[in-house]
């Protein structure tokens, strides 16, 4: 390890990456597909933060010229009241063999770069180092808000789970029966071009929320619209979309019909938040779905903004409705947390904040993007 280096990978090294995560991870393991990977890692309009022209945003440790140890990083800002501060997600991070000694120190470096750092899904001896040696704040789960579409199969769906809890199920017809009255009365608007997307929504959300990350309008292009896999619905509750947006995708369980409902940002404009619900219980029941899911770190925006028939997770969470889809699984994750840093060596100009105050959302599981991407493939 005397030759040790840390700096950001170049554009030239792509292949080395690839075969040092599919050495560990197996042949054709997704982060380093290469359409999703240029996408993730290098497209991301905030990319010129920590890296130039010739990097990818991949931390590496280097020794004599072999890659021995990545982090991949996705640059984002926090909003805190309304000022930016230059931060970063972690997603993905592995140590070759023989060098675990360098973990920590390949996280610390990264970490530094930035105000603030964030990661989700940490394992047990992630958290370990996040917590006990560079002093993070954790969340054992991101608060999950549902809607029921059908009810019936919902029901037949939870059975499946040999850990259920309770065989009351009347709840679940009432929730349905609260989609259904708003739907009836709702519809919901597409917005298939990023030049037709309006910057209301995103004035509105730096106003309403504390702390937020960028969602304007390059973020959701990147997003969303350029995603190199994944279809999704950019909804309003009007054409003029004074109601705000949000985002949607459809999702098939593995080896089944099973169709549940992603919402992976809601935006509801000040006084249109019952618009933009109506919307998204419309598009919900249009397209099939047994029910839909939001994952979002703002305990204050659930509380005061979701409501039904929006469910939330003190309600909701007796059910266990399942979280993984390819398969269908339970018991692998009852819960998704969430890990936040602040930089110590900048702590006298950087704001105090917790995880809950931030609006911040969980995005797609890798079994969704692998799943996706071998329908992209195939020509589906």
């Amino acid at each position: 390890m005397k030759n040790l280096k840390f700096r950001n990978a170049k554009l030239s090294e792509y292949n080395d990456l690839k075969i040092f995560f599919e050495s560990f991870y197996g042949e054709n393991y997704y982060e380093v597909e290469y359409k999703y990977f240029r996408w993730l890692q290098y497209e991301n309009p905030l990319r010129h933060l920590e890296a130039s022209e010739d990097e990818f945003t991949s931390f590496v440790a280097v020794d004599s010229d072999e890659i021995v140890g990545s982090i991949n990083y996705v640059p984002m800002e926090f909003y805190i009241n309304g000022i930016p501060y230059q931060s970063t997600w972690s997603v993905g991070w592995l140590v070759k063999n023989g060098y675990s000694a360098i973990s920590g120190m390949l996280l610390k470096k990264n970490f530094l770069r930035f105000n603030y750092y964030m990661s989700m899904g940490a394992t047990q001896w992630v958290k370990s180092i996040y917590t006990k040696q560079l002093g993070f704040e954790y969340q054992h789960n991101i608060p999950r808000t549902v809607m029921v579409g059908k009810a019936g199969e919902l029901i037949d769906l939870i059975k499946r789970n040999p850990d259920l809890k309770t065989s009351d199920f009347s709840k679940i017809y009432d929730w349905q029966g609260d989609t259904l009255k708003i739907a009836e009365k709702s519809n919901y608007y597409c917005v298939t071009a990023i030049d037709d997307l309006n910057d209301k929504y995103w004035e509105n959300h730096l106003r309403r929320h504390k702390v937020t990350i960028n969602r304007d309008r390059k973020y959701m292009k990147w997003r969303y619209f350029d995603h190199p896999h994944i279809q999704y619905d950019v909804i309003s509750g009007d054409k003029s979309q004074d109601s705000g947006i949000a985002v949607l995708r459809i999702e098939t369980a593995k080896d089944s019909d099973v169709k549940v409902a992603r919402l992976t940002d809601f935006f509801p404009i000040d006084g249109n938040e019952e618009v933009l619900t109506g919307a998204v219980a419309r598009y919900l029941i249009d397209k099939g779905a047994v029910f839909l899911d939001f994952f979002c770190g703002s305990s204050n925006f659930i509380n005061n903004y979701m409501d039904v028939p929006f469910i939330h997770e003190s309600e909701h969470m007796i059910f266990s409705f399942p979280r993984l889809l390819h398969p269908i699984e339970w018991r692998e994750r009852y819960s998704i947390n969430a890990s936040l840093g602040r930089n110590a060596r900048k702590s006298d100009s950087l704001p105090q904040i917790q995880i809950s105050d931030i609006y911040f959302t969980k995005g797609d599981p890798s079994q969704d993007i692998v799943l996706n991407r071998e329908y992209f493939t195939r020509g589906v």
